[in-house]
């Protein structure tokens, strides 16, 4: 009798089911645009933080990678080029490691979720380093990029996914300062220098945002005469009557913004006394060392914010010092721009490392390497600054000698 009744109620519970349907599908749509990344598929920086937040603690090992040198790519080869090596980089690894949490943080850096109790994660990172340096074919050119490695596991007790997410981050950052294509494993050692570097960028924020900054010296010697040949510039942070020299900046310092800033505001405290110093009693080829940080970005570089830090000073009694990286971030630009420091009288410092590759300096566009070997044992150490010597009397270059 009231067939038509039950028919409506079916089809009413019918309609409301399949909107419940598209409800959950535009859930699940909405859900994986807010935790996936969009080029690549992979989990974004808020899926990477829940995965890790919902992994079992004692089991739980964080791999950090970033592509060597890879802004070079984007630079040389345009964006296009730099986004289809970043979405073949992904591939590569989810193909080799099928089981494990892989996301992609941005840019270049990739973070890898390994559960140690079903594999080592040093093995899982040298399975991937070989992987990842396979060539990559772009635009018909192979390609061949490394991959630092940072490894940070357990045990974890109340450390939040971006704490832990930062020591794996800290030992990449060992890796990238010890050579590059390298894998290094978060240490007692490392969670001293995090928690300084923290200290650190927080005290120098503070000094930026209450103008405490300034600039101090430090001596440069001859070794072979003792005598005082020059001064690098050193910022340090004024506390009132006290004050803390900063003693190295790229080590120190994570934020980049901050790093310029610093390095700019030491020069402008400098700059007075640079203008009277033909005026005292020093030897003519008595020079200050301005370092110009490397980890600002490129547009840094080519908009020209680092190259006013050393506007009209008198050039001469300068030398620029950059590091290897620089070049690789946008050699034309950074080319002229060196170049134009030259003519007007600057000396020009490399700041190279042990693994260097001496076509950068072999054109004759510096006047100076400064060698870098940090990382290496002192047998090593030796050598390579005996290789270093040789090599840049052949091209005709001074050497110096940077952190040891």
């Amino acid at each position: 009798m009231f067939w038509w009744l039950s028919a409506l109620v079916v089809s009413g519970l019918t309609a409301e089911g399949w909107t419940r349907v598209r409800l959950v599908r535009e859930n699940d749509r909405l859900r994986r645009a807010t935790t996936r990344d969009s080029l690549t598929g992979l989990l974004n920086r808020d899926g990477l933080q829940h995965a890790i937040s919902v992994h079992p603690r004692s089991s739980l090992a964080v791999l950090f990678l970033d592509l060597d040198r890879f802004k070079a790519v984007n630079d040389t080869l345009g964006h296009a080029a730099g986004d289809h090596v970043v979405a073949s980089t992904a591939r590569r690894i989810e193909r080799c490691r099928p089981a494990d949490v892989v996301g992609r943080l941005g840019g270049d850096e990739f973070v890898v979720l390994v559960d140690t109790d079903r594999a080592d994660p040093h093995v899982v990172a040298q399975s991937l380093a070989a992987h990842i340096a396979e060539p990559i074919e772009v635009g018909g050119r192979l390609l061949r990029l490394s991959t630092s490695i940072g490894i940070a596991h357990g045990p974890w007790t109340d450390e939040t996914p971006v704490e832990i997410l930062a020591t794996a981050d800290v030992a990449l950052r060992r890796a990238k300062e010890a050579g590059r294509d390298r894998i290094e494993t978060f240490s007692s050692d490392l969670r001293a220098e995090l928690q300084r570097r923290q200290v650190v960028e927080a005290r120098l924020q503070r000094a930026i945002e209450t103008t405490a900054l300034s600039a101090g010296l430090d001596p440069e010697v001859d070794s072979a005469t003792g005598r005082v040949i020059g001064a690098r510039i050193v910022p340090v942070v004024v506390d009132g009557e006290s004050f803390e020299r900063v003693a190295d900046l790229e080590e120190a310092v994570v934020d980049a913004n901050i790093l310029e800033h610093v390095t700019a505001s030491a020069v402008r405290q400098i700059r007075p006394f640079a203008l009277r110093l033909d005026r005292l009693a020093l030897a003519d080829d008595f020079r200050f060392r301005i370092v110009l940080p490397t980890r600002c970005t490129a547009r840094a570089w080519r908009d020209g914010r680092l190259t006013s830090i050393v506007r009209d000073l008198p050039l001469h009694r300068f030398t620029i010092e950059v590091g290897a990286d620089l070049l690789a971030i946008d050699p034309t630009g950074a080319r002229a721009v060196l170049d134009d420091q030259r003519r007007r009288g600057a000396r020009l410092c490399l700041a190279i490392s042990a693994t260097i590759d001496w076509t950068a300096v072999a054109d004759g566009s510096f006047d100076e390497v400064r060698l870098d070997t940090r990382g290496l044992n002192s047998e090593s150490r030796f050598a390579v600054a005996r290789a270093a010597i040789d090599l840049a009397r052949r091209f005709g270059l001074t050497v110096s000698t940077g952190p040891i």
